[in-house]
């Protein structure tokens, strides 16, 4: 999916000039405009200088194709925040809004009405990243659940978290550093608790949201946070209902009882209570079946069923983090 940019003026003198050009001749991504060609204007006043600034202004007017153009209609009269934020959401387009800020603070009053949009911020710094979409890695299902059982591996390995949110931390760098994009999901809006960003969910994004991550520690059969957690995972946060979701379990019981605690799990999984559930949802289980793992201290298992007649597959993660 291609980018369309709405560059902020002052943005224009902050990054070099051949970043525009690969961004917009390059790579072909689109540029919003106005109807009233105020933008231009504005660009031509700050793009006064050097000759690079004479030949970005020039890229600008005559060397970007028509069909690269978004033009909007635009009312506010000044070219400010508010004058960026209609030119953004004056014209629907499948290809991904970013709006080029120069600086963190300029358009902060318009942040939440951006996340409403579904309007993403790019800097100066990590604006060649934004049109590079090699840099993040997109969500398939069976190599997903690989490189987190991967990562749930090293974790074991090192033993140096102990706090469920250093876990997390942790859990959420081996998979950025693997290339996925992952947020928490409570900066998003999901999270209706008030619980610390360390013990909520994690999601994992290829342009939308396609899985989310729900970590929990348990020594032993404790029924409360399980029943918790799985309530959230499937519901409470899950309002798009995506398909694939990932329940992450830290053991941290003894060590000799990590086989029979899995098992027990699984067990659990067979005979849920639903009583324990959301009961404003409708919910059907159909089956658990255990899959493939590369290690003897994890265990897999996948879940089927529906929460208000959409299909979801739940895949249970057992890691054991006993000392």
């Amino acid at each position: 999916m291609n980018n369309a940019y709405c560059f902020c003026p002052n943005f224009l003198t902050r990054v070099p000039v051949d970043n525009i050009i690969e961004a917009l001749i390059s790579k072909k991504n689109s540029i919003f405009l106005d109807d009233k060609n105020k933008l231009m204007s504005e660009y031509s006043k700050k793009l006064q200088g050097a000759p690079d600034d004479f030949r970005l202004l020039t890229l600008l007017e005559f060397h970007i194709s028509e069909t690269q153009k978004i033009t909007t209609k635009v009312n506010v009269p000044n070219v400010d925040s508010r004058f960026l934020l209609e030119a953004l959401t004056g014209r629907k387009t499948l290809e991904r809004k970013l709006l080029a800020s120069a600086d963190r603070d300029t358009h902060q009053a318009i942040v939440d009405e951006l996340k409403e949009h579904n309007i993403t911020k790019v800097f100066p710094h990590n604006f060649t990243q934004s049109y590079n979409s090699h840099l993040t890695r997109g969500f398939e299902y069976q190599e997903f659940k690989l490189e987190l059982e991967h990562s749930l591996a090293l974790m074991i390995g090192e033993k140096k978290a102990r706090l469920e949110n250093e876990y997390n931390s942790t859990l959420a760098n081996c998979l950025k550093a693997k290339r996925y994009e992952v947020r928490d999901q409570t900066l998003h809006g999901k999270s209706s608790t008030g619980k610390t960003a360390g013990s909520l969910d994690l999601a994992i994004y290829d342009e939308n949201l396609k899985t989310i991550i729900e970590p929990v520690r348990l020594k032993g059969g404790e029924e409360d946070p399980f029943y918790v957690h799985l309530n959230k995972l499937l519901d409470n946060y899950n309002p798009l209902r995506v398909e694939h979701t990932f329940l992450v379990v830290y053991y941290i019981g003894k060590r000799k009882s990590f086989t029979k605690f899995a098992d027990d799990y699984e067990t659990r999984l067979g005979k849920l209570d639903v009583t324990k559930l959301n009961q404003s949802s409708n919910w059907t289980f159909d089956s658990y079946t255990r899959a493939k793992s590369e290690h003897d201290s994890i265990r897999i298992t996948e879940q089927v069923g529906s929460v208000n007649g959409s299909a979801f597959v739940c895949t249970h993660f057992f890691a054991d983090f006993s000392d």
